[in-house]
């Protein structure tokens, strides 16, 4: 249960983080490399077994 709560946390975050980045009018791949260490946390958290 607290897994999906994790999952869908990290996905607003990593969302919201690229959000406002692209809003800060930086192209969208800087976008992902800036919020990487959310995505990152995100894969490592999902691979877990």
């Amino acid at each position: 249960m607290s897994y999906h709560a994790e999952q869908a946390k990290s996905d607003d975050e990593l969302g919201e983080c690229i959000l406002s980045t692209l809003n800060s009018r930086v192209s969208e791949l800087s976008a992902w490399g800036s919020c990487d260490h959310l995505s990152n946390a995100k894969r490592t958290h999902i691979n877990k077994p």
